[in-house]
């Protein structure tokens, strides 16, 4: 199981613990803005990363077959260069950008 989905679940677990502990001292208002943000992290990191391994390699062969060799050697798409390097994502994202070293447009990711 890919890290964001343990914050997905480590939003559920804030929000029973918001309304466990911050609840009782602060107000009900308090602890559902509390748990409407950490939901919402939690989501949004889910989603970011679907939306990256979504755009992987194969992905990229179908948008943009001809900036593909047949040895499977590819361009970028913006300004056809053959340099292509990658590097990490921070924050724990697990996930590498593959991008073109003379433009610096990102083509497409995979995961670590």
């Amino acid at each position: 199981m890919p890290i964001p989905y343990f914050q997905g679940i480590a939003a559920v677990v804030a929000s029973v613990f918001v309304h466990v502990v911050i609840a009782p001292h602060f107000g009900r208002e308090l602890a559902w803005l509390f748990t409407a943000a950490a939901i919402s992290i939690g989501t949004a990191s889910v989603v970011l990363y679907r939306s990256r391994i979504a755009k992987n390699y194969e992905w990229y062969k179908k948008t943009y077959p001809q900036h593909v060799a047949p040895d499977g050697r590819i361009k970028c798409f913006n300004c056809g260069s053959t340099r292509i390097h990658a590097h990490k994502r921070m924050n724990h994202s697990y996930v590498r950008d593959h991008f073109c070293t003379q433009c610096g447009t990102t083509l497409y990711h995979s995961p670590e």
